[in-house]
């Protein structure tokens, strides 16, 4: 069986300073067959993401050699990258990255957009019966002004009792009573789940509204309640300072996710409140 992907020696560098660099891979080798699900597992911070935008042409400053269907891609030049991704790679990234001007539909036949290929009638026609069985087509700016308000304060209202309710857990509540904590939180939950290393003087290069004192100390201060965790296992020197790579304890990662889910849910559920199949419901039914 032919490998569609192939990676040989490859080699992946971050500069954590001037003259500081942590080695992520070095001589990895991977091969993925036509036809196969392949999944890559490992611990939070071990390179999986990197891996992926390597894989997935997003990332092309590393060291070795990539084959993409037979195709050297360290020779190829941009115009014929960007053709390769357009054509032959689907990318669902973490965050998701849509254009929120676009619907649903738009945003998944962007590539075809873009190169000017006609959608067929046929295919036009099973998208829009799609969108529609799924609830897709319509959104809160579609209603009235009148009933989007009432949309709108539902929303709120359910929102605030959610707010409430996660201030009873300890962890979510240190994190939450202060902006600049919930600012350095998001910075290293992001890195967390891009599997990007974060450390004190990284978070304040990000964060330069806040003096570096300030950023240490509410570090400092979650470390020791227990809410961020240091990761042994990637420890560097800087001007004789140890940094470790930061991130949020498990307790703290999954309330902030459940928290999201629970925000998420409720909006969806208003959405199911006030429409079927994009047509408003009418209160008085």
């Amino acid at each position: 069986m032919s490998n569609f992907i192939e990676i040989k020696n490859l080699k992946k560098t971050f500069n954590i300073s001037s003259n500081n660099q942590l080695l992520l891979f070095e001589n990895l080798n991977l091969n993925i067959s036509k036809n196969i699900t392949t999944s890559i597992i490992g611990p939070s911070g071990c390179g999986k993401s990197t891996l992926l935008n390597i894989v997935g042409l997003l990332d092309s400053s590393f060291h070795g050699e990539y084959f993409f269907d037979g195709i050297l891609i360290n020779n190829i030049n941009m115009s014929k990258l960007n053709e390769i991704k357009n054509l032959k790679i689907g990318f669902v990234h973490q965050f998701f990255h849509l254009i929120p001007e676009l619907s649903v539909m738009e945003n998944i036949i962007l590539p075809a957009l873009i190169k000017k290929n006609k959608i067929s009638d046929e295919n036009f026609a099973r998208e829009q019966r799609i969108t529609k069985r799924l609830n897709l087509n319509k959104l809160p700016f579609f209603l009235s002004p009148t009933d989007f308000c009432t949309f709108y304060i539902d929303i709120i209202n359910n929102l605030r009792e959610n707010f409430k309710y996660r201030e009873k857990n300890e962890a979510m509540q240190w994190c939450l009573s202060n902006i600049k904590r919930f600012k350095v939180f998001l910075i290293i939950f992001e890195a967390n789940e891009l599997g990007n290393q974060v450390y004190k003087e990284n978070i304040s290069s990000k964060l330069p509204e806040y003096s570096y004192k300030t950023i240490a100390k509410i570090i400092d201060d979650g470390l020791k309640k227990g809410y961020f965790i240091k990761l042994n296992p990637r420890i560097f020197k800087s001007k004789d300072k140890k940094i470790r790579n930061i991130r949020p304890s498990e307790d703290l990662t999954v309330e902030f996710i459940n928290w999201n889910l629970d925000i998420f849910s409720s909006i969806l559920n208003y959405m199911k409140k006030y429409f079927i199949y994009g047509k408003k419901v009418s209160k008085n039914k």
